[in-house]
């Protein structure tokens, strides 16, 4: 048997050398073998190296260039210090710019730096997706295939565009699963770390903490995430001179960068840009996730407190979400809501394994399965933003010679 799975597994990494997109499709097919998660995150490095920047708006644009900035730069360790962790800096992310900072000493290759970004990113965000499948159980049906799907998609891997947040997103959930499913502490430092990649997750931890100390309180976590609901606005100065009380000085120029009118007025400004499709889309996947919580709340909360790893993740998604709903209303929290949307689609998997022949859940889930397709295929396309000819169908012998790749989403326009 072990003979044989090691044959498989060096087909498949022989396959990644010769053709990675199809090698991920192969380990996709062969999702219960060990050897699928790393075909996975080495996808997602080759990725990175293919990445296209198609638009001077992307994130990526911006780590491009400071990269190629930086490496430029002769930069001392007294230097190091002044620019990212001066009291007035904008970025007092410490991960980010010492993957910058040491590799701009070896090279000026900005494919490089997203592959540092592929490979943080993809470990993380395989490992999690492989939480899930490992226990799905010996049943798989299309239900449950969809939401892992999904769940693959709500912080996709063509997310490194925005590296810091949402590599910090998959570290958190790296972190807090293990512990709210099976009560083991080990991968907890993880989750404090995302703080280090992302300063904003000192709210998640936080959060967490708060769950820890008062525990399972079904009742209050729900009617406070029903509360959250019918909160339209929020406001933006009060949260400011609140949040900037209770922090450290080194964080008041962040958060005002971020709760302040100006900025959400920008930010409206941009939401009023996008396509209809994509408003519609974000609206009916979270309302779904909401109606679904609604109706396991009303009609099983009682059934499930036996299992007490299910009633453990189900309380935390509705702290979580009910947290989300507010942050939505502070310019750029409305990210957060994808990293309660991982929790949430989590609970749905391990729930319909336990109660997978209840009629009105599977009536519910059929009925939230149309808007799960609807939100995989506005992803997809998303991801064509920064997916190129050379992710494809090169390799990472031929890749080397790909010049000015384009981003799929120009041979569809």
């Amino acid at each position: 048997m072990n003979n044989t799975f090691n044959r498989s597994g060096l087909f498949a990494f022989i396959l990644f050398i010769v053709w990675p997109f199809y090698s991920v499709i192969n380990a996709i097919r062969n999702f219960r073998s060990s050897w699928s998660k790393n075909i996975v995150w080495v996808f997602i490095i080759f990725y990175g190296y293919t990445f296209v920047v198609s638009s001077s708006e992307l994130d990526a644009n911006r780590y491009r260039d400071k990269f190629i900035q930086v490496a430029k730069t002769q930069i001392t360790a007294q230097n190091f210090t002044a620019v990212f962790f001066d009291k007035n800096s904008q970025n007092l992310d410490i991960i980010e710019p010492l993957i910058i900072f040491s590799l701009s000493r070896l090279t000026n290759n900005w494919h490089l730096l997203f592959v540092s970004f592929g490979l943080i990113f993809g470990y993380f965000y395989s490992r999690n997706i492989w939480y899930l499948v490992e226990r799905m159980g010996d049943r798989v049906s299309a239900t449950n295939m969809l939401l892992i799907f999904v769940f693959s998609l709500i912080v996709g891997f063509w997310l490194i565009n925005g590296f810091r947040f949402w590599t910090a997103t998959h570290m958190f959930f790296f972190g807090a699963i293990p512990f709210l499913v099976e009560k083991k502490t080990k991968n907890l430092w993880v989750a404090v770390l995302a703080i280090f990649m992302h300063f904003s997750f000192l709210i998640p931890v936080a959060i967490f903490i708060f769950y820890v100390l008062l525990g399972n309180r079904v009742s209050i976590y729900f009617y406070f995430f029903v509360a959250t609901f019918f909160i339209s606005s929020l406001n933006l100065s009060a949260i400011n001179e609140i949040v900037i009380a209770y922090i450290p000085d080194v964080f008041h120029s962040r958060v005002n960068s971020y709760v302040n009118q100006d900025y959400y007025d920008g930010i409206k400004e941009l939401d009023s840009k996008l396509n209809w499709y994509v408003i519609l889309y974000g609206n009916l996947f979270k309302w779904v996730f909401n109606i679904l919580l609604i109706i396991i709340y009303v009609s099983k909360k009682e059934y499930f407190k036996s299992n007490r790893s299910l009633f453990s993740l189900f309380n935390f998604c509705l702290l979580l979400f009910g947290c989300s709903n507010l942050f939505g209303l502070v310019p750029s929290g409305g990210r957060f809501e994808n990293l309660a949307e991982l929790f949430t689609i989590s609970f749905f998997l391990f729930y319909l394994r336990f109660f997978f022949d209840d009629h009105l859940i599977k009536k519910a889930f059929q009925f939230a399965m149309p808007i799960f397709i609807f939100f995989c295929v506005i992803n997809i396309r998303i991801a064509f933003d920064t997916i190129g000819l050379a992710t494809l169908i090169s390799n990472p012998i031929s890749s080397l010679f790909f010049e000015n790749d384009s981003a799929l989403i120009q041979f569809i326009k």
